[in-house]
């Protein structure tokens, strides 16, 4: 065989080849189509339902109407409806005060809010009392030395009948501190020393 020839067959087979090639490829496409055509077509078929809801699970309790204290997180600055001032009639230790007597708390009319020492208290009516008594002590006092003075006085002035002014100086009777000493002694008698 000669050169030219040999050629001649390496191009004949060559395109052989490449048609072989083709048809083959083709084929083996034809076969998937073909083959997702009939798995397609064979295929079991879904059923349409409608969508199943899901409910959520949850726990059920009766109602019952109940007091609750919201706390609300907020800045600002809070003025109270009412003040009050809290004064003691007495100086004394305190010995118990009312679990509500806080910041925001709350206490009823007539609630005991502190509790002072009974023995300071009984110490400051003591000590009232006997204040009471020593004002009408000097009372009685003065008046008796009121009226000493005042006898005094007309004793001396019993022989001068001729002056104009007969009567003694309201100093000389102790006028002031008998004034003094009636209110000091009312206020006592006026003292409710129950509510002290």
């Amino acid at each position: 065989m000669t050169k030219a020839a040999s050629q001649k067959g390496d191009g004949a087979h060559r395109r052989r080849r490449w048609v072989l090639n083709i048809v083959l490829s083709m084929a083996l496409i034809a076969a998937g189509i073909a083959g997702a055509a009939y798995i397609s077509k064979t295929a079991p078929k879904a059923r349409k339902r409608p969508p199943v809801k899901i409910l959520p699970l949850v726990q059920v309790i009766k109602v019952q109407p109940d007091e609750e204290r919201i706390l609300v997180p907020a800045m600002g600055t809070v003025i109270a409806a009412r003040e009050i001032v809290l004064e003691s009639r007495v100086a004394g230790e305190i010995v118990s005060i009312h679990p509500e007597f806080t910041v925001g708390g709350y206490l009823k009319k007539g609630s005991e809010i502190l509790q002072i020492d009974p023995q300071d208290y009984k110490l400051a009516l003591t000590l009232a009392k006997a204040r009471v008594k020593e004002a009408e002590s000097k009372l009685k006092i003065l008046e008796a030395e009121a009226a000493a003075a005042k006898d005094e006085w007309h004793e001396i002035n019993r022989n001068r009948a001729g002056k104009k002014n007969n009567e003694p100086s309201p100093l000389l009777v102790k006028k002031p501190q008998l004034n003094a000493a009636q209110a000091m002694a009312e206020f006592g008698k006026n003292k409710n020393f129950d509510t002290l």
